[in-house]
């Protein structure tokens, strides 16, 4: 027992770097299984490096202004190594980057490695984040390194350094330009608060706008959707309401019905209870860094609450494109973080027993979660891979190499990764939103097309852009075939269909 309290105690940083990449390994392990934000965000990367390389009729409509630089570095990544190794090498990168940053930031705030271990635990168990699904472990996107970007960021403003500060957070907006751009307003707020640090992040602010000056006139340039998010349309709904309503409702839209309230509603409560908490906190605190770190979980939860609020007012979809609840992943983090500080301020004796009764309060919970999203995932996407080997045989060797797949929305999650593994265009998948005006307006089009055509069958009318192939569940070919297709290939429960042929 007395072993146990020492490594929980323990300080060393390279105890702690391994405690960090221990967890970090379990969650994002570089295994060179895609997840499915990484099929698009890596499929995208290498578009832009080596545009010849994907299907010209591609669902991944159009790129990403945001993610340049991530595409540019995944990008040439996959052209040299493939996915499956590209990926390897990003969330390798991922996994040193936060190590690195979380050590950096544990040892200014004095605290152990059993306080790591905690707030990594609980962070996970918590869901990486309270409303508005955010997260920071799941893989490698452009959203990733800029998070650790923005550790980084906060290790200096905590040191009341605002030249190193915004030297962090310039690479974490041109990473990703909500990411970095929201904590740079965050960590502005608790620079300008305090007189000992005002000048300086003025000074320093002022540096690092002018070095954001060319991205922002890159994003306006290219057509940038949020930039452009509440335009009048010129046929159908604005692209706010597309990407808000339609696209992922699930990290911008609580207020769609009475279910969707209820189940955004323990997030929104356990964001009030930061706020009044950490305010407390910060009240009461004599410690500097203290009051610092309760004042950015403070900030952060009221800017949540607040983009509640105006979500509620603005209910047309204008405010959901720039998904204003990202800060309550890296919020509830800082959160638990003041929250091992607290428990460090308590009687020494009692205390050990009361974090290590945290811990093993905490390991049940975390294992099914860690096997059930994190662990699981990959192996289940192995075997599905090998299921539908026949298929996409089928498909790479009896079709043309033009050609362009519908698939049964019942099956799309299973389709993720079709494109890559075929080589042959998917007319629509759901969760690859593109992030251009013009492409959002066609994707939408195409989901309204995807939805009619299998709820309704042939009578859904004309495609926006030209289909050959379906790819249906077995129960569902009845709606296509005989009227407006032909079934070509039967297997595991799934059927292709030839469309503009009546079959037989």
């Amino acid at each position: 027992m007395q072993a146990l309290f020492r490594f929980l105690n323990a300080t060393d940083a390279r105890l702690m770097l391994v405690v960090c990449v221990a967890v970090l390994l379990a969650t994002m392990g570089p295994h060179g299984v895609l997840t499915a934000n990484e099929e698009q965000y890596l499929a995208e990367a290498w578009r832009s490096v080596n545009p010849q390389a994907w299907p010209q009729a591609s669902n991944l409509l159009g790129g990403f202004p945001h993610a340049i630089v991530f595409n540019t570095l995944m990008g040439h990544a996959v052209d040299l190594f493939g996915f499956p190794i590209a990926q390897a090498i990003g969330r390798t990168f991922a996994i040193a980057l936060y190590a690195v940053a979380f050590v950096r930031l544990f040892q200014l705030l004095g605290l152990a490695a059993g306080d790591l271990l905690f707030v990594l635990i609980a962070f996970i168990v918590a869901g990486e984040g309270l409303v508005g699904n955010e997260w920071m472990f799941r893989g490698i996107e452009p959203k990733v390194p800029a998070y650790g970007m923005v550790l980084l960021s906060m290790t200096e403003l905590l040191r009341e350094r605002p030249g190193r500060c915004y030297a962090w957070l310039v690479p974490a907006t041109y990473m990703h330009a909500f990411v970095g751009g929201f904590w740079a307003v965050i960590f502005t707020i608790a620079l300008l608060a305090r007189r000992e640090t005002r000048l300086r992040a003025v000074m320093a602010g002022a540096l690092a706008s002018l070095a954001m000056l060319p991205f922002l006139f890159y994003l306006v340039d290219n057509g940038y959707a949020q930039i452009r998010s509440g335009s009048t349309p010129v046929d159908g709904p604005t692209v706010g309401w597309i990407l808000s309503y339609v696209a992922f409702p699930w990290h911008t839209s609580p207020f769609i019905d009475g279910r969707s309230v209820v189940r955004w509603m323990p997030g929104i409560l356990g964001t009030a209870l930061i706020a009044v908490a950490s305010m407390m906190v910060r009240n009461r605190a004599s410690d500097r860094i203290e009051r610092t770190l309760s004042a950015l979980a403070f900030i952060a939860s009221i800017w949540v609450l607040l983009a509640l609020l105006m979500t509620a007012y603005f209910d047309d979809g204008r405010l959901g494109p720039y998904v204003l609840f990202r800060p309550s992943g890296m919020g509830l983090l800082i959160t638990l973080m003041c929250l091992s500080l607290l428990l460090r301020r308590l009687d020494p004796v009692p205390v050990r027993w009361l974090r290590l009764g945290l811990l093993a309060a905490l390991l049940p919970s975390v294992l099914p979660i860690l096997l059930q999203i994190y662990i699981y995932p990959p192996g289940r996407d192995l075997l599905r891979v090998q299921g539908q080997r026949a298929l996409v045989e089928w498909v790479r060797t009896k079709t043309p190499a033009q050609s362009v797949f519908i698939v049964d929305p019942g099956l799309e999650e299973s389709f993720f990764d079709f494109e890559r593994r075929t080589g042959r265009a998917s007319f629509f998948v759901h969760r690859f939103a593109p992030g251009l005006e013009a492409d959002i307006r066609q994707w939408y089009r195409r989901q309204q097309y995807q939805e009619g055509l299998f709820a309704k069958g042939c009578t859904a009318g004309p495609p926006p852009s030209r289909i050959d192939y379906a790819i249906v569940e077995n129960r569902h070919a009845f709606l296509l075939a005989p009227d407006c297709a032909k079934v070509i290939f039967e297997g595991d429960g799934m059927a292709i269909l030839q469309l503009g042929v009546k079959g037989e």
